[in-house]
């Protein structure tokens, strides 16, 4: 199996549906699924400021519904709610954290990497 194909977010159209910089052209097929993630975000040692490593993360995950020929369009992944099942759920609690400090959001943007999924066992 090769690379996935990598682009990113070129229009957003609603909340559910977006446009990508990818088509036909490179190899885009409708039911593809694409995570969409943060640019890179270096982690820094706040004494010495050297560059500790390199992190993504992962904002959503769209599935391709319409290909042309250099950008497809896609529409976020549906989740469904498995509340009546019993199975363990992880809840974060929320740090009360310096807004100036917060360097992304989860808010998806123009300009966001995307990047298929090639399997789950991979994502």
């Amino acid at each position: 199996m090769g690379e996935p194909i990598r682009g990113k977010i070129a229009k957003i159209f609603t909340p559910y549906k977006v446009a990508i910089n990818r088509g036909k052209e490179h190899g885009v097929k409708v039911g593809m699924r694409f995570t969409i993630t943060t640019p890179e975000i270096q982690v820094r040692d706040p004494d010495s400021k050297e560059v500790l490593g390199e992190i993504h993360f992962e904002k959503g995950r769209i599935r391709i519904e319409k290909v042309y020929e250099k950008f497809s369009i896609g529409t976020g992944s549906v989740i469904i709610s498995m509340i009546s099942f019993p199975q363990p759920q992880l809840i974060r609690e929320r740090l009360n954290v310096s807004a100036a400090d917060v360097e992304w959001t989860d808010e998806v943007r123009v300009g966001d990497i995307v990047i298929e999924i090639i399997s789950e066992k991979e994502s």
